[in-house]
């Protein structure tokens, strides 16, 4: 399979723990690494083909939703939709409600430094074990609701990694109190203290705004950006007939 032609090594401060071949195209593998206190799996999808030829591919990170996982995007149709695609996709956990930040207060756990792990090590590592095209104008980045705020956080704080960044309902600014407070106690579902990302409002207004999109929105110049956003309303496109729909809209 083509999947069998991930370079599954060692390197970038990631150690793999172990590796999930899931069909042709599909692997998860799973990493221990010094900047987080447990182990974090990355599902890879590369293209058909990836086996049998030796060119090189662009990269998108899809970053998952609040109390999701490396398995969201596939379940919201990613595989599929770029079956006769040439990107690879890396789908990384970032944690159920850790806003993909690196925490300031350690759990019981230890300290997990999400941020670190995802831009200064899976990044480097992929380059390093996959046939990527290894620069900016070949990796993009887009995620969804918490994940949505993690692209344009990193987009804007790491404005050399990524040409584009796309936000799915993405809270893309954080100064606000119900945003600054939705992020504090999002911890709790990864059952870690509440306010352990930035530390407890207001008084972590320096730190969160040092990761707001919108107060970092003058990095993103010259990115391709897109931001979509739904009121969970039935739109034109929408199937009507379908009494969830409007339900699920509003989560």
């Amino acid at each position: 399979g083509d999947a069998n032609a991930i370079n599954l090594s060692d390197g970038n401060g990631l150690h793999i723990v172990s590796s999930t071949q899931l069909d042709n195209r599909m692997m998860d593998v799973t990493f221990s690494t010094g900047a987080l206190p447990f182990t974090a799996t990355v599902r890879i999808v590369v293209p058909n083909g990836y086996a049998a030829n030796s060119q090189r591919y662009p990269v998108l990170y899809l970053l998952h939703g609040g109390g999701g996982d490396h398995t969201q995007w596939t379940d919201l149709g990613a595989e599929q939709d770029t079956a006769n695609t040439p990107v690879i996709l890396i789908q990384p956990d970032g944690g159920k409600g850790s806003w993909y930040a690196d925490a300031l207060v350690p759990g019981a756990d230890g300290l997990p430094l999400w941020e670190t792990y995802i831009t200064t090590q899976l990044i480097p590592w992929v380059d390093a074990h996959l046939r990527t095209q290894n620069s900016r104008s070949a990796r993009a980045i887009a995620g969804l609701s918490m994940g949505g705020y993690a692209t344009m956080s990193y987009a804007a704080r790491h404005p050399d990694l990524f040409v584009s960044a796309s936000a799915f309902s993405g809270a893309v600014d954080t100064s606000g109190p119900i945003v600054a407070n939705w992020i504090g106690v999002s911890p709790i579902i990864d059952v870690r203290l509440p306010y352990s990302i930035f530390g407890p409002y207001p008084a972590d207004t320096a730190l969160r705004q040092a990761h707001n999109p919108t107060n970092l929105a003058a990095n993103l110049r010259g990115m391709h950006l897109a931001f979509y956003y739904g009121n969970g309303n039935a739109g034109p496109l929408d199937n009507v007939s379908n009494p969830l729909l409007n339900v699920v809209g509003m989560f």
